[in-house]
C-alpha cells in the first residue's frame, strides 16, 4: 500500500484528524482562511467522502443597488446553511438552516462533534 494522497489546500483537523477529518477553510478570519466553512472526512485513499459546508441559500434581501450608488444601496443577502454533502455531492441533510458567527462557536462545535462521530472512522485516521 502505498502512501495516501492528501488535498493540497488545508490541513489535518487538531481536534478530529483521529477520525480522517481535513480542514479545508474555516472562515474568513481562521487560521486556514477562506470565503466560508469547508470541512471533508478522507478515507484511507485520500478521497473526499463526506463534506460539512456552508453554502449560499435562498435569497433572504435582494439588495438595491441605484445609478448613483447613494447611501441606500446594499448588497443582498443570503441565507448560508451549514449541510452534510456525501461521496456523490449532494447535500444529504441540512445541519443548519442558517449559521452565522453571533450565534457563537458552541454551536458549530456541536454540529461538527456530531457529524464527524457519525461519518468519520478510526481507520481513517490522518
Amino acid at each position: 500500500m502505498g502512501e495516501r494522497k492528501l488535498p493540497t489546500e488545508g490541513r489535518k483537523s487538531p481536534r478530529f484528524g483521529y477520525l480522517g477529518m481535513w480542514n479545508f477553510c474555516l472562515g474568513p478570519d481562521s487560521p486556514i482562511p477562506g470565503d466560508r466553512l469547508r470541512v471533508g472526512i478522507l478515507d484511507i485513499d485520500g478521497n473526499i467522502v463526506r463534506r460539512f459546508e456552508q453554502i449560499r441559500g435562498a435569497c433572504i434581501d435582494a439588495g438595491y443597488v441605484d445609478f448613483f450608488e447613494s447611501n441606500r444601496c446594499r448588497p443582498a443577502a443570503h441565507e448560508m446553511p451549514v449541510v452534510d454533502i456525501d461521496a456523490e455531492g449532494r447535500i444529504a441533510k441540512v445541519l443548519c438552516p442558517h449559521y452565522t458567527q453571533a450565534q457563537g462557536m458552541g454551536l458549530y462545535l456541536q454540529l461538527l462533534e456530531a457529524w464527524v462521530t457519525e461519518h468519520g472512522r478510526k481507520e481513517w485516521a490522518l
